[in-house]
This record gives C-alpha cells, structure tokens and sequence, in this order.
C-alpha cells in the first residue's frame, strides 16, 4: 500500500507520515525532502510552512534534484493532492512565433484534456526546430506521465519531435499508442505502444535536447 505525503502530494510513500497513534515514520519523503517526526517534531517546521520553501526552491526532486523521475510534475502532483495552486513549470528561454503559442505554455497544465492536447500542438508549432531544451523536458514529462489520456500523450510526442526538428517524413514519427503506458521504457511485444523512441523521451526529460536525426 502507498500513502501521499501530506506536504507536497507525493502519492507513493511506503510508510503512512503517521500511524493510527500518530507516531510518525521517520521517514523522509524523497520527493521534498520532509522527515515526519523530525522536520516537524524537531524543528517546528509545519506542512504548509515546508510547502512554500519546497515551492519558492523550485519544487526540486529532494532524493536526487538532477535525475527526477521520468514521469515528475511537481505541480500537478500539488494539484491532484489538493494542495496548492499549481506553479507553472519555468518559461522557456526562446520566444514562440505568436500569441497563440504564448497562451499554450501555461495550457498544458490544463485541467480538460482537450485543452492539454491542443496547446501540445500550438507549442509544437511554437517553438517547430528551436531545441529549446525547457520545451523539450516539458514535452517529454507529459509523454511519460501515465496520468496523462493517450491523446495527449501522442500529440504531445509529435509536439516534441516537431520541437526538435524531426521532418513530417522522419520514421520516428511513425508510432502508435494501444493502451495505457507506463512512465518507464516497457516491451513493446505487449501490444501496447510500438515505435516511441524511449531514449529519446529520457534524454528530453533529463533537460537534453539532442539534434534531430536525419
């Protein structure tokens, strides 16, 4: 059984923060680094009060803030736990073509499907060939999001290759998404997504944004 941290919505904790006798686990939440019964207990801190350091820090992933997980988004997992406003993620250094494309940034945290796959494509459009590497790790998060609907996903991994360069004739581009995905690289004789480009997906989610292939 998995349990949500109660300061930043981590929803896979292996201890509950505290028990029925509300001892706590002591045990820190790699996600923001909070330590029940100590962070709390110890030196005062409150959820809320960790939460907004947590927050005006960058939400980094506490256990290891260079390698987060493939799959992380701080502030939809703030959002799903009903915990805060979500933050947007960073702006990316390069300007978009339009104000269409501005608008979609901010879209993609949408909370209607729709409106999440449609700022994909406007992002895509956006920022078509710029590599600009925030654009590509955002893309690349919402693809290894489970969370996300297909859809979504599918169109936010033609966004990225558009983002990267990646010509409409490319074989990259030419993929299928079955069913449900995990957030890490699975065996596609399951039948469920063939052709995505699993290494390319890491490396833009780990902030690289490699030249498109020709």
């Amino acid at each position: 059984m998995q349990h949500t941290c109660p300061v930043c919505g981590y929803a896979k904790l292996r201890q509950p923060p505290r028990d029925a006798a509300n001892n706590p686990s002591m045990a820190e939440c790699p996600s923001c680094a909070f330590t029940f019964g100590v962070t709390d207990d110890r030196h005062g801190q409150s959820y809320d009060a960790w939460r907004r350091l947590w927050i005006d820090a960058g939400m980094l992933w506490a256990e290891d803030p260079d390698h987060p997980p493939f799959d992380w988004n701080p502030p939809r997992q703030l959002q799903a736990a009903g915990l805060a406003t979500p933050v947007p993620w960073p702006e990316p250094a390069l300007l978009p073509l339009d104000a269409a494309c501005a608008a979609a940034w901010p879209a993609l945290a949408d909370i209607d499907e729709e409106a999440r796959r449609d700022a994909a494509t406007e992002v895509g459009r956006g920022w078509l060939g710029t590599r600009d590497p925030t654009v590509a790790r955002r893309l690349a998060v919402i693809v290894l999001d489970r969370w996300q609907g297909l859809l979504v996903r599918s169109t936010a991994y033609k966004a990225l290759l558009d983002v990267l360069g990646y010509p409409r004739s490319h074989p990259k581009r030419y993929f299928d998404f079955f069913g449900p995905m995990d957030a890490i690289p699975i065996d596609t004789a399951n039948d469920t997504i063939t052709g995505v480009d699993w290494r390319l997906l890491e490396r833009a989610a780990d902030g690289d944004a490699p030249e498109a292939e020709r």
